[in-house]
């Protein structure tokens, strides 16, 4: 009920980059819920190679549920940066 008027977009991705589901907004342009999510996201495209990609599975477990599994935090570079989330541990 609280989100009720809120855009939200989705796009699913197989390993090799096709659609596998998208969601009705899925191309449309939305602003990000907070404003720190763009200065991370400059950061991340600053400190992150061009062909870096989070990782998150979609599990089906055993019980008949699925599971989502982020990556976690991107590693800091070689050049001796921490990565845009793991600086402000």
């Amino acid at each position: 009920p609280e989100l009720k008027a809120a855009l939200t977009a989705l796009v699913l991705l197989d390993e090799d980059g096709q659609v596998v589901f998208s969601s009705a907004l899925a191309e449309t342009a939305l602003c990000p819920a907070s404003a720190l999510k763009t200065l991370t996201t400059g950061a991340a495209f600053e400190i992150l190679e061009p062909e870096f990609r989070f990782e998150t599975k979609l599990l089906h477990r055993t019980d008949g549920n699925l599971a989502i599994v982020g990556g976690g935090d991107p590693p800091g570079g070689s050049n001796g940066r921490c990565g845009p989330l793991n600086c402000f541990r």
